[in-house]
C-alpha cells in the first residue's frame, strides 16, 4: 500500500494522482505502516480540502470492504 501510494505520488508506472496517493498512504497509515502518515500529510499539501475528503472516504470504503482474512 505504501509502495502504491509512492507510485501515484511520483507517477511511476501510473499517471501521477495525488488523490490516489493520499488514499493508499491513508490506508497504509491506518494499518500502521511506517512513515505512511508522514507521506499522507505531505500529499495533503498538494491537494484541496475536497480532494482530501474524497480520498478519506474512498480509503474508508476500501478498508470496510477488504476482507479480514486478507489482513493476516
Amino acid at each position: 500500500m505504501f509502495n502504491l501510494g509512492s507510485s501515484y505520488e511520483e507517477g511511476l508506472g501510473v499517471v501521477r494522482d495525488y488523490v490516489q496517493a493520499h488514499i493508499w498512504f491513508d490506508i497504509a497509515s491506518r494499518l500502521r505502516i511506517k512513515n505512511a502518515a508522514k507521506k499522507r500529510d505531505v500529499i495533503a499539501k498538494n491537494t484541496t480540502p475536497a480532494q482530501i475528503t474524497e480520498a478519506q472516504k474512498l480509503a474508508q470504503k476500501w478498508l470496510r470492504e477488504w476482507p479480514d482474512s486478507a489482513r493476516n
